[in-house]
């Protein structure tokens, strides 16, 4: 039995809700590390508050009614090719029956009446996502929005609201996935022992221009099992959900400025390396109560990570539709996350819409 305490830091540049199943196998898997580690490296002035499920669900909707040079640029910036495709695809089917009822995910894609799609592309994406297809008229916008929100709103027990302020009249089609996720903790903290206290942030150009913080920081004294990882100069904790084979996985930087070396060397780490490596052992944690809501339009993101042609009049949607001129317009990501003494709450969508253009926006 031994003692050490815990400050954990939720990072300041991205906040990542994936969890570890058990300890063998990770939800957050190999597909998403290239696209994790873009995040983390991705240079903005904000915060990047993302779900990776939920995200990379809607690019893999994407990528599957690509055809030629359109579903190239995405397979490579996916780090995908055919045969890992199709074993993604089929692992996201059993996957379905691994998750626990804590955590839901739902896909629709609204499609205006005048847009015919292809039967294959609706037959692939309800049999891999048991994503529903419903065709409206667009041209009633404010129906349009209201019902997409709507169907938002409930999937995430009300809690991501008013996602789309407005749908571009040239719509053809809207793709939403929702995703909502919510877990006790195995081992709660005491409300009682919820205190103000300083929250340390990174500093900024080597300074210390960043005031601190007075949060609400819980406490909790138990066994956590944990692990150091070297390549980032961090310790990893994982908080296990009650009735669950789910945990949240919590980096924790060694020092304020710790940050550097996770963005610098995160694209080295396979995520297995994030199993624990100690045996459980009694720590005392800190960790602060929070609740985070976050929305963005996060094409530049995409488009930043070389996946270009889908937005531009060069787009090739063929698995799609045999319509032409059909391009990626917006894709919009929102997200709620709160963390108490309880459990932790998140639920993320995004939305991701097609229209037609004559005119080239391909930046």
């Amino acid at each position: 039995m031994w003692l050490r305490k815990w400050l954990c830091l939720v990072l300041p540049l991205l906040v990542l809700f994936g969890c570890c199943m058990g300890f063998q196998q990770l939800i957050v898997s190999k597909p998403y590390m290239s696209f994790i580690t873009h995040l983390i490296r991705f240079q903005s002035q904000d915060n990047i508050i993302v779900s990776p499920a939920s995200f990379h669900d809607g690019l893999i909707h994407l990528l599957m009614g690509t055809r030629g040079s359109s579903a190239a640029e995405m397979m490579g910036t996916l780090q995908l090719n055919e045969q890992k495709l199709n074993e993604y695809l089929k692992k996201n089917i059993s996957s379905k029956y691994i998750y626990n009822s804590t955590l839901k995910m739902f896909n629709q894609l609204y499609v205006d009446r005048r847009m015919w799609l292809l039967d294959r592309y609706k037959q692939d994406i309800n049999r891999y996502f048991n994503t529903k297809v419903e065709h409206m008229n667009f041209g009633s916008i404010d129906n349009t929005v209201d019902t997409i929100n709507g169907w938002i709103d409930k999937k995430t027990g009300e809690k991501v609201k008013d996602m789309l302020g407005w749908v571009d009249p040239e719509s053809q089609m809207v793709l939403v996935t929702a995703l909502d996720f919510y877990g006790e903790w195995e081992k709660p903290f005491d409300p009682n022992q919820t205190t103000k206290e300083v929250f340390e942030t990174q500093q900024r150009n080597g300074g210390d221009d960043t005031p601190p913080s007075l949060v609400d920081m819980m406490h909790i004294k138990d066994k956590f099992s944990h692990g150091y990882i070297e390549k980032l100069c961090a310790y990893v904790i994982f908080l296990p959900y009650k009735k669950s084979n789910l945990s949240m996985v919590v980096l924790l930087p060694r020092d304020s400025n710790g940050l550097y070396y996770i963005t610098r060397n995160i694209h080295e780490i396979d995520l297995q390396e994030l199993v624990p490596t100690e045996p459980p052992a009694e720590i005392e944690l800190s960790f602060p109560r929070f609740k985070i809501e976050y929305r963005s339009d996060v094409s530049n993101i995409i488009k930043s990570m070389g996946i270009r042609k889908i937005f531009s009049n060069n787009a090739n949607f063929s698995g799609l539709t045999r319509q032409e001129g059909l391009r990626l317009n917006q894709f919009i990501h929102k997200i709620h996350i709160l963390v108490d003494e309880g459990a932790h709450n998140a639920s993320a969508a995004s939305a991701c819409m097609y229209l037609y253009s004559t005119f080239d926006l391909y930046l």
